[in-house]
């Protein structure tokens, strides 16, 4: 189990402020930062949970794009609607989560 305490996440339920991310097996939940949690990495900035074999070079220039020359989110609701739209976001079961750190380059946060 990895648990990632970060300052913003882009998921199925949008965009959600200071959340912990626990990932069990292929299970993913995100819920409100409340108070500290033991065994938590803390990522500062934004990460978005994807579909580890929708990923490619390709998706992440889309994502890049979208974002401003020191690698913040210009319009989070454009972001949103790509993923969204683009089937991206990771479904809880269903193949491997990818945690992508949001940046100019993206990184991928390794939790395996």
């Amino acid at each position: 189990m990895h648990r990632l305490l970060v300052t913003e996440v882009y998921w199925h339920a949008g965009v959600c402020g200071c959340s912990i991310v626990t990932i069990d097996n292929d299970c993913v939940s995100v819920v409100p930062f409340e108070r500290e949690v033991h065994s938590t990495v803390f990522i500062p900035g934004t990460i978005a949970i994807i579909e580890a074999s929708k990923f490619d070079e390709f998706v992440a220039d889309d994502i890049e794009l979208l974002l401003t020359d020191i690698g913040r989110v210009s319009d989070k609701k454009k972001l949103d609607n790509y993923l969204k739209s683009s089937s991206l976001y990771y479904n809880n079961g269903c193949g491997q989560p990818l945690v992508l750190k949001l940046g100019n380059p993206c990184q991928i946060i390794p939790i395996n």
